[in-house]
């Protein structure tokens, strides 16, 4: 029948096809979001070496059909044995609990962590270690509890806020350098590895500290502690906790001219955000934008919280004699062979940082905003006519956030901007819903779909044909953070499991900002 989903078993992998979907594409719904089509392979869906022999649906008990939790099963037997797939209907809210419950396998210490899988897709196997970045995928973790305290107010999400933002504390107070964070830590006598210089904390004696600090960790400190600030601190010393800290890595940074100085006295590899930097040397043009959004929303969240006036002559420097306001307005880099997916991260939570400061009412967040709002708005449309076919639950809900603040009219904004209450939310939903269970960046193999269109562009690695044209769901590819390039059609192993910050995050960003419905929907 037309309304029925078609199973198709093909020599190792299954095939849905659903005629409702691919009419709605026909007769004008989203074809690249929703083509009709779902190819399921590989050890994440079934247990196959060569070939499917036979599939067959199961027959669901009356208990299950009264419950209405499953919708449909089948049987795939195969060469390696029998996998059984079933359909089960779950709300977001559901999917967040789920989530929730797998963060505490990445808890190393209270950052979030890495984890080795020593078994193919067993997360039992989890060892946890250090990163580049422990700093920044703590911060996302922070950020995600931040805002499910503010919707819930559930202690257990103020609990965990603190709990991983002391993290964030401890990667600041251990290297003795003040505004200093430290890349990630280890404990004295534990394997230290290999990359990177890494020095015995002289404050902190049991712990060994990764130094050069780069962008990205401040990028996630600065946007987890704005937060921490305004939605979990509460107790005078909390609030006074979250301003020190702020106070003390931009001040660092603001008067040893916009560098991150690490501990040998030196600006650190990417810890650079001043006007020689940006504006005179070649070889970072690719930052100029970047970077220059960077320093303004580490600027705006310092003087917003510290009221320090020092703050916004900063901001007005910069813009006047700098330049960095119209630093901004080409701030994605288009390039197909220059596109760094991770910048979109470094570029979407500065965007949001200076967002959320200075759309305050008060004075101070006001003046910022005069010296800057209408090049952030030509800045972020223009960014987002670039990122928004990768259809990504974060970016379009701080963008969707972002634009409903503006007078009316400002949301039309580019190709995937004109319909903020329909085709964006509908992405935004379908990317939280296709987001996989399990986190384990299990193998795919895309390439050799008849439905994928080649990219024949080279990327950033001088590679070309390693990405489709539009983008497959979530739990079809393998991509589990936001620093990664999400059309890439191969990858993953089996041997390493992610945290679900990346999913949490714009699940409940978006329930603050009643773009997403409450927990039934």
């Amino acid at each position: 029948r037309a309304t029925s989903k078609i199973w198709v078993a093909a020599q190792d992998a299954l095939i849905i096809i659903d005629p409702r979907d691919c009419q709605s594409s026909i007769t004008g719904g989203s074809n690249d979001r929703c083509s009709g089509i779902r190819y399921l392979a590989g050890p994440r869906w079934l247990s196959v070496h060569e070939k499917i022999l036979q599939i067959a649906p199961l027959k669901l008990s009356p208990t299950e059909r009264a419950r209405g939790r499953v919708s449909e099963a089948l049987a795939v037997l195969s060469d390696a044995g029998v996998s059984v797939l079933t359909t089960e209907l779950w709300t977001l809210g559901e999917k967040a609990s789920w989530m929730e419950g797998q963060i505490k396998r990445h808890d190393r210490y209270g950052m979030t962590s890495d984890c080795a899988l020593t078994t193919f897709g067993d997360v039992e196997t989890c060892m946890k270690r250090s990163s580049d970045n422990d700093g920044l995928w703590t911060s996302l973790t922070v950020a995600a509890e931040a805002f499910r305290y503010a919707v819930t107010g559930d202690e257990s999400a103020r609990k965990a806020a603190w709990h991983y933002f002391s993290a964030l504390e401890r990667l600041l107070n251990v290297t003795g350098r003040k505004g200093l964070p430290a890349r990630s830590v280890v404990k004295k006598g534990e394997p230290v590895p290999p990359e990177r210089i890494w020095y015995n904390s002289s404050t902190m004696p049991s712990w060994v500290w990764k130094s050069d600090t780069s962008s990205d960790e401040i990028t996630g400190h600065i946007f987890a502690y704005t937060l921490m600030h305004d939605l979990v601190a509460e107790a005078p010393e909390e609030v006074s906790k979250v301003r020190r800290m702020t106070d003390d890595v931009v001040g660092e940074i603001a008067r040893n001219g916009y560098n991150l100085i690490d501990v040998t006295g030196e600006p650190t590899t990417w810890g650079h955000w001043g006007p020689e930097f940006l504006n005179h040397n070649r070889t970072w043009s690719d930052q100029r934008g970047l970077n220059s959004m960077q320093i303004i929303a580490y600027l705006t969240s310092a003087l917003n919280m510290t009221g320090n006036t020092a703050y916004l002559k900063n901001l007005r420097t910069l813009a006047a004699e700098y330049g960095y306001d119209q630093n901004l307005v080409n701030l994605k880099v288009l390039c197909p062979d220059d596109d760094n997916f991770s910048d979109d991260q470094l570029t979407f939570l500065p965007y949001f940082t200076y967002f959320w400061n200075a759309r305050k009412k008060a004075p101070l967040p006001q003046a910022a905003a005069r010296v800057y709002d209408a090049h952030f708005r030509m800045s972020i449309r223009r960014t987002w006519n670039a990122v928004g076919p990768q259809k990504s639950s974060l970016w379009g809900t701080m963008y969707m956030a972002i634009m409903k603040e503006y007078p009316k009219g400002e949301e039309e904004a580019g190709d995937h901007g004109k319909e903020p209450g329909s085709r964006l939310l509908r992405d935004i939903k379908w990317n939280l819903e296709t987001w996989p269970l399990e986190l384990t960046n299990y193998p795919v193999n895309n390439s050799r779909r008849l439905d994928v269109v080649f990219n024949p562009e080279l990327d950033r690695f001088a590679r070309s044909h390693v990405a489709g044209m539009r983008i497959l769901p979530a739990n079809e590819r393998s991509q589990f953070r936001w620093n990664t390039n999400p059309f890439e059609l191969d990858g993953g192993n089996g041997h390493a499991d992610y945290d679900p910050a990346a999913w949490l995050l714009p699940y409940w960003m978006g329930r603050y900002f009643s773009i997403l419905a409450t927990n039934n929907e």
